[in-house]
């Protein structure tokens, strides 16, 4: 009420009509100023400022351009304080934004561990249903139908092929006896170029991990070895060389860490290999080695 008391007071003095105008310009800025700031202070300040203004204008055009400056300068005061404000509220939303969604991310994470279920059931395809399943879809010349059944027949194949080579093996080798939860046949149904059987035997410290796999990636590999030479070697330190066992030829390895490993191909894409954990000497693992027949087991895979 003191601004606008005063502003009218200089509306009855003799300064041009211009410089009242600014002033009451400025007093509405000062209103503004003084409703975001309710300092005491800033009136005295801005009352003060509004006096020297008016004593020291002498013309209307200079009273007129210093009261502009004053003017712009105080509306630019008034912006810089609502930014500031808006400024701190979008700070303060964003930080509050932040908050929640850390929150709401903690929130979302479970806590709680599975601790119980039996897991998948151990299947094996019917070989004769999957045939018939393959001829109907033939008949009705659904196509993509017909080769998923005559995969899973091929896979129910090689799964019956490779149980029953387990079934052939020694139930113990060289006085370690067979894990039976570990014996394992795996097939993927391509070409019988994927069927793999596993069989471990383990005792104490030992143990003998056999694997015997239709594999031609495997059976490549070694083969790429025999063919090479490398394996023949006269150095005394050597870890690997080159055999011959029950009439083909193969690869024993031994690694400090891991043991032996015998390698041996046969057939047209079938692979044998022994592996031993703490075998004592060459001569112990090729006698459990010698434990398995290689021919039998060509056999039964129709290897020729």
């Amino acid at each position: 009420m003191k601004i606008l008391n005063f502003a009218n007071e200089v509306t009855k003095t003799g300064f041009d009509y211009s410089v009242i105008e600014l002033c009451c310009n400025l007093v509405g800025v000062l209103c503004l100023m003084y409703s975001m700031n309710s300092k005491t202070t800033l009136m005295k300040k801005c009352s003060l400022i509004l006096l020297i203004i008016l004593v020291l204008g002498g013309t209307s055009f200079a009273q007129g351009s210093l009261l502009n400056k004053i003017k712009n300068k105080a509306e630019d005061k008034v912006v810089d304080q609502m930014f500031n404000e808006d400024n701190n509220d979008n700070n303060n939303n964003n930080q509050s934004s932040e908050n929640n969604s850390s929150d709401n991310a903690d929130n979302s994470s479970s806590s709680i561990q599975n601790t119980r279920g039996g897991g998948l059931e151990s299947t094996t395809p019917d070989v004769l249903k999957n045939i018939d399943d393959a001829s109907s879809a033939i008949g009705s010349e659904n196509y993509s139908a017909a080769r998923f059944s005559i995969k899973q027949a091929i896979v129910g194949v090689e799964i019956e092929m490779g149980e029953k080579v387990l079934k052939s093996l020694p139930e113990s080798v060289s006085g370690l006896p067979k894990v039976d939860a570990d014996d394992k046949v795996t097939s993927t149904g391509v070409g019988f170029v994927g069927l793999t059987m596993e069989r471990r035997y383990t005792k104490g410290d030992q143990e003998l991990h056999l694997t015997i796999a239709n594999n031609s990636v495997w059976l490549s590999t070694v083969d790429a070895y025999l063919a090479s030479g490398a394996y023949g070697t006269s150095d005394q330190q050597q870890d690997y060389k080159q055999i011959q066992f029950q009439g083909y030829k193969g690869i024993i390895e031994y690694d400090e860490s891991s043991g032996y490993k015998l390698s041996v191909p046969f057939g047209q894409s079938s692979i044998f290999v022994l592996e031993g954990v703490n075998i004592d000497t060459e001569k112990d693992m090729m006698a459990a080695a010698n434990s398995f027949s290689i021919d039998d087991i060509k056999k039964q895979l129709g290897e020729q």
